[in-house]
């Protein structure tokens, strides 16, 4: 015997906060978390809310916007995904991908070359592990993302808003689905369609387990999906998925 109930159903909630499950959760999750059905999540593709229909198309570069970096520091290959906000929406457009002998500093000179003369504000975030303390430095606290700010610092409107804070695997993986498309089917996360690598992880990326992402059959999958990971869920999510605009 069992009894299923809807959130919906509570009365001592306010609409808003209703709407905004709506908002983050997809359309498998609002009928798990929201409905109360008994709903499996056997698939095992990690990004299922992605569709290649509607989240690739031409998404170019705004001079007049900031640039997000959002970073993986995964030596081969090295992996940055460059993000643009247009209010709630986000636009990868670009991907920065080092197939062999990644380095931060490679990495910086190659968006130097592309987008070196930007001048609206350049942000950094990803990885929590480039916040501990770089093993090859003498100095104490220097880590990945100094190095980042020793390359790029000088550019107009730098920020640096990454965190040392842990990401959590499952809510930052449910997080970025309902951003793909959530339960209104609204999309919020697209990608240009020269992102090759980052959509080909969207698109194959699976699940190991219920808990983990298989990161052992395609070594080459994974680090482009984890650094839009790092990016939704430390400044969408916790922003409020209002995110930050650098003024003209």
């Amino acid at each position: 015997f069992s009894i299923h109930a809807s959130t919906r159903e509570n009365h001592h909630l306010p609409d808003s906060y209703i709407q905004n499950l709506l908002d983050t959760y997809d359309e498998i999750q609002v009928k798990a978390y929201l409905d109360g059905q008994f709903i499996s999540f056997a698939t095992n593709t990690a990004y299922y809310s992605w569709d290649s229909t509607h989240n690739i198309g031409n998404y170019f570069y705004d001079p007049t916007l900031p640039i997000w970096m959002t970073w993986d520091f995964n030596v081969e290959p090295f992996c940055i995904c460059l993000i643009q906000q247009h209010n709630d929406i986000d636009w990868i457009i670009d991907e920065i991908h080092l197939k062999t002998n990644g380095t931060i500093e490679r990495a910086c000179d190659e968006f130097l070359n592309r987008y070196g003369k930007h001048n609206k504000g350049i942000f950094i975030c990803g990885d929590p592990t480039g916040k501990s303390r770089n093993v090859l430095s003498p100095f104490a606290g220097y880590n990945n993302f100094s190095v980042i700010r020793d390359k790029l610092s000088m550019m107009k409107g730098f920020q640096d808003r990454s965190s040392a804070s842990i990401i959590p695997l499952i809510n930052s993986i449910n997080f970025i689905r309902g951003r793909m498309c959530n339960a209104k089917g609204e999309r919020k996360l697209f990608a240009d369609k020269k992102c090759i690598f980052t959509i080909k992880d969207f698109e194959r990326v699976q699940m190991a387990n219920a808990t983990e992402i298989d990161k052992k059959s395609d070594t080459s999958l994974t680090h482009h999906s984890d650094a839009m990971r790092y990016y939704c869920y430390q400044v969408r999510y916790h922003t409020g998925m209002r995110g930050v605009s650098f003024g003209h």
